[in-house]
């Protein structure tokens, strides 16, 4: 994507900060309605590629108040307004992230910029945050060089690649640092205990002015962030589908397979993202598996990788709404 169109994008943007409501499943309810362009019957859902949704927990809810089985867009949207009402409300800002030049660094699949999704953490959540472990100007779970928000607290993000006119978008990534650090905190500290050591030199290496115990610190990591961290995957999905879809009408949307991703982005193999976020959520959303990439792609690498690529033909995830 153009820098400059990516910065006019960013600026036609309703508000910088877009609340977000989510509780486990929402995803499921919203690609079905989403999807369902006309009245269908649940038997018709159930031999479609729409089938696994049909077995979230919160969708069987949802037909228990449908007895004559035919499922409508209007219902749907309906369900999930009452559903979110009272649903945590996370905050969405967005950034760019890349380079006019193809750049390893940035991990973009053709040269130029991403829009960055930013997932942040609800009120309630950096409230307890604050509390229990008394940062103070510490980022314990967060990377500087990553595309985080400033001052929120990110819990994850989507970087996505958008096509010249708008009318398709690549996933390139979907990431959190906030859960992966903050399990590696706790086994640091499990650890620390089982080696009959202090825990609190764990806590002063990562946030050195914070006065917090390690009880404080174990219940946050057991007790609070769980609820959060159990949904990070499908909620910064669905926010970056809903976005696309709902506030900019892109409804062809592409994602990366683990193949597709490590032959344009070269995965670190010391730092290899988790296979099952290439995989396993995009078959989770009823991304339909292709090996026909997308256009915005090959026509925009070089020779050698559109050589490369056409020989080894990774697959790819795509969803149209």
């Amino acid at each position: 994507m153009k820098q400059t169109d990516l910065e006019n994008l960013i600026r036609r943007l309703p508000q910088s900060v877009i609340p977000f409501r989510y509780v486990r499943d929402r995803y499921a309810l919203m690609l079905l309605a989403m999807k369902l362009s006309r009245p269908r019957s649940v038997r018709a859902i159930k031999s479609s590629p729409l089938n696994p949704l049909l077995s979230r927990p919160l969708i069987k809810q949802t037909l228990s108040r449908m007895p004559d089985g035919v499922l409508t867009d209007w219902q749907l949207r309906n369900i999930e307004r009452e559903l979110i009402g009272n649903a945590p409300r996370y905050w969405l800002t967005f950034a760019k992230w890349g380079s006019d030049e193809k750049d390893s660094w940035y991990q973009t699949s053709r040269p130029g910029w991403n829009l960055v999704i930013q997932l942040n953490f609800p009120r309630k959540h950096d409230l307890a945050y604050r509390r229990l472990l008394d940062p103070g100007d510490n980022t314990p779970f967060e990377t500087y060089d990553h595309p985080i928000s400033r001052p929120l607290n990110t819990l994850a993000w989507a970087r996505i690649d958008i096509d010249d006119r708008g009318r398709e978008a690549l996933i390139e990534e979907v990431q959190t640092d906030w859960v992966r650090e903050a399990k590696e905190m706790r086994t640091e500290m499990i650890e620390a205990w089982e080696n009959d050591d202090s825990p609190d030199s764990v806590i002063d290496e990562r946030m050195s002015d914070s006065k917090s115990s390690p009880r404080a610190v174990m219940h946050y990591l057991d007790d609070i962030l769980p609820r959060y961290a159990r949904v990070w995957d499908e909620a910064m999905l669905c926010a970056a589908i809903w976005f696309l879809r709902e506030t900019i009408n892109v409804r062809c949307i592409w994602y990366h397979s683990y193949a597709s991703g490590n032959l344009l982005k070269k995965f670190n193999e010391d730092f290899a993202p988790p296979r099952s976020l290439y995989e396993q959520l995009p078959r989770r959303f009823c991304f339909e598996r292709t090996q026909t990439p997308p256009a915005m792609i090959m026509n925009s690498i070089d020779d050698n990788m559109r050589e490369k690529a056409n020989r080894t033909r990774p697959s790819w995830f795509v969803i149209r709404l």
